[in-house]
């Protein structure tokens, strides 16, 4: 075998796993939110189905996301240079996650080190559930890529994607699925019950900050080479979006409680939510998808 041939062959095998990093967990994440079915998930949880199923993507799909991140670090990278970034900080030698802000040759409080990776923000907001006597929580999760601090306690949040140069060029309003997924990071920043996962490096700076909660950035990288490769948008938040949203899961929690099945939303399970329905054959009966 040739060595053109062997490497080729080993970038086929290197994308073909699954992405295991959400199956078989319970947890809401943010992207479920922006078209959540509650009867996808009660229905879940009623037959003892996994909520989130493995994916199968293909080499397109995995190097598309892959391409998307380098982006957003190339994004996290130049605003370290500003010493305006908030988020998670990782030790690369114990793995201790740290969150607030950019600290340079911070020694690490474990192990000592000085090697820190940076980690999308992560944050959760937890629902209590009482069925037939027993206590269980819905967990809503959140990773936002960035925050940029406007003082050491008050920031906002910025959600970095990636796009092709052609529709850079054509590019005049944030896609309404990056405008919904910013504005559920708004709203989950926010809530009352939020919790920022990892250890505070400055405990009173974690308890006073505040993320600026009626306004947000999409922040688009430009895949070529462009004059201004980066173009910031600003987002307002949608306050009858996030209540229909919050409805949702009301709608759900009372489902759960009461033992009642939540709406159907699909009229048909080839609806374009329905396809990616990890309940499909439930919801609808069949053979047909997962």
């Amino acid at each position: 075998m040739s060595h053109d041939t062997h490497l080729a062959n080993l970038f086929e095998a290197a994308y073909k796993p699954h992405d295991n990093s959400r199956a078989g967990s319970t947890a809401i994440h943010v992207s479920d939110l922006i078209n959540f079915c509650p009867r996808e998930y009660w229905l879940c949880y009623k037959n003892d189905r996994s909520y989130h199923q493995h994916r199968f993507g293909s080499m397109q799909d995995k190097w598309t996301w892959d391409i998307g991140h380098a982006y957003q670090r190339i994004q996290v990278e130049r605003l370290m240079t500003q010493q305006v970034i908030f988020g998670s900080w990782k030790c690369r030698h114990c793995g201790l996650l740290e969150v607030g802000a950019q600290q340079n040759n911070r020694v690490c409080p474990s192990c000592r080190g000085k090697a820190w990776k940076y980690e999308d923000l992560g944050i959760e907001v937890t629902f209590p559930v009482k069925i037939k006597g027993k206590k269980m929580q819905i967990r809503i999760i959140g990773h936002i890529d960035f925050v940029i601090l406007l003082s050491m306690i008050h920031g906002y949040i910025v959600d970095a994607k990636s796009i092709k140069a052609e529709d850079y060029d054509l590019l005049k309003v944030v896609a309404l699925e990056y405008r919904r997924q910013v504005q559920l990071y708004m709203w989950l920043a926010n809530h009352a019950k939020r919790k920022i996962i990892g250890t505070p490096r400055d405990a009173v700076q974690i308890r006073d900050f505040k993320f600026d909660a009626k306004h947000a950035v999409v922040c688009y990288s430009c895949k070529g080479a462009r004059m201004k490769p980066i173009k910031p948008m600003l987002v307002e938040q949608d306050a009858k979006f996030i209540k229909e949203v919050e409805s949702k899961i009301k709608e759900l929690i009372k489902c759960l409680e009461n033992d009642t099945e939540p709406k159907k939303i699909c009229n048909a399970q080839y609806d374009q939510m329905a396809k990616k329905c990890s309940a499909r054959t439930l919801c609808f009966g069949g053979c047909q998808g997962s």
